[in-house]
């Protein structure tokens, strides 16, 4: 996750740094140090196609002061080594290479937010509704 602003003509590298507001090294999600906006890996399948579940990482939340609301999302090239490499850039980059895919974050309308099986989404089978905005309240995935 990086700062936000995206512009259509320099595509994602006008999303600014890895959102890092305090301060810190480039780690894994799981890391005790790292950017709050570090989301790990992408498993991807032999024919480059992934199904991606994001569940906010400790220290984000939806609402509040390190809202990810507004900032961008952005996939990289390569693996990410989640700041283990021995070069100055995987502690800033995790040495994952050119941006290749980006996206602003927001909230979707209610009627829009809808979430699949788990079986199809998440290997952790995290709760599909946990920590959803109110305004999504409604959607199926949230009624029993």
């Amino acid at each position: 996750m990086t700062n936000g602003f995206l512009s259509c003509y320099l595509g994602c590298t006008s999303a600014g740094p890895h959102y890092n507001p305090l301060g810190q090294s480039h780690g894994g999600v799981d890391s005790a140090v790292r950017h709050l906006g570090d989301f790990g890996n992408i498993q991807v399948d032999s024919k480059g196609e992934s199904k991606v579940c994001v569940t906010l990482p400790k220290g984000l939340s939806l609402f509040g002061e390190h809202s990810p609301i507004g900032r961008s999302l952005v996939i990289h090239e390569r693996v990410d080594d989640l700041g283990l490499g021995k070069d100055e850039e995987s502690k800033k980059t995790g040495s994952s290479g050119p941006r290749i895919a980006c996206a602003v974050v927001g909230i979707a309308d209610a009627s829009t937010c809808e979430c699949p099986p788990m079986d199809q989404c998440c290997s952790k089978k995290v709760e599909c509704c946990q920590k959803q905005p109110p305004a999504c309240a409604s959607a199926k995935c949230c009624q029993k």
